[in-house]
């Protein structure tokens, strides 16, 4: 039971206030992970792949202090679409 989705049911409006945090750039990186979280959830999938889709663990690199070769770059690492996930 642990690994089911849970409804939850959101109002027009606080969905597209939990969109416009996700994409506003000037949004703490934090409040972005979890109004996305909560969207992912809305949108009925499970927890275990909500976590996995918008929990960031640093690199091996970055906790021993080493300098990742692409910081700074234009790179960018987006997740799959949540929809294309769907069974």
């Amino acid at each position: 039971m642990a690994n089911h989705p849970r409804p939850i049911d959101l109002a027009e409006a606080e969905r597209r206030e939990l969109e416009r945090l996700q994409r506003s750039p000037s949004t703490a990186s934090g409040l972005t992970r979890r109004a996305r979280a909560v969207l992912l959830l809305a949108d009925q999938l499970a927890g275990t792949e909500v976590a996995r889709l918008t929990v960031t663990r640093p690199s091996r690199s970055a906790a021993s202090g080493a300098v990742s070769p692409n910081r700074g770059s234009e790179v960018s690492q987006t997740s799959p679409d949540p929809v294309a996930l769907r069974p």
